[in-house]
């Protein structure tokens, strides 16, 4: 997955404009080319090259910077050198949301653009993983059961323990993990 260069920018004709695309035509991101003015404009999704069949574009609910944020997310939290793993309580997982508003991912420790969830904006109980940043960490959060798993990555100890501080767990519960 990939953002286009300037230069490979057009617009189709069926007024969109790919700006993220996969190399197998599946899970593209466009712009409405009457929408490139906004400040925010909303990034649509052809999921597995549906436009193709006639399905049309479908709306994600999240802005082009919401998706960059999440695009640079999923691509780079596994760059911190200082990384933790911690099995989550139901009321830790509740903290965190309240901390920092996670964005949705189809699914855990995908490096591609299309883990991104294309259609909703805002992560659920039921949903199964999430990437989040804030705070100097970022990384992945992932739900199976009553079980949520989280994997952080920082670069400094200190904003480590800054963030563990705000969700009130005892930092003997970090494993160091090689990711």
């Amino acid at each position: 997955m990939s953002i286009r260069k300037p230069e490979a920018l057009s617009v189709n004709e069926d007024g969109y404009m790919a700006f993220c695309v996969e190399c197998q035509w599946c899970g593209n991101y466009y712009l409405r080319e009457d929408a490139l003015e906004e400040a925010d404009p909303e990034v649509f999704a052809d999921e597995c090259g549906d436009t193709h069949d006639g399905a049309g574009y479908h709306a994600t609910g999240i802005g082009l910077s919401k998706f960059l944020w999440a695009y640079y997310i999923a691509f780079n939290y596994y760059g911190g050198p200082i990384n933790y793993e911690v099995g989550l309580k139901p009321d830790e997982y509740q903290h965190l949301k309240e901390i920092i508003a996670p964005l949705p991912l189809l699914a855990m420790g995908s490096k591609s653009c299309r883990a991104i969830q294309a259609y909703r904006s805002e992560i659920k109980d039921e949903d199964d993983a999430a990437i989040f940043a804030g705070d100097g960490v970022m990384g992945t959060l992932t739900r199976n059961d009553n079980s949520s798993q989280m994997l952080l990555v920082s670069k400094t100890q200190h904003a480590v323990n800054e963030f563990m501080a705000k969700l009130h767990i005892d930092p003997s519960r970090f494993l160091s993990d090689s990711i």
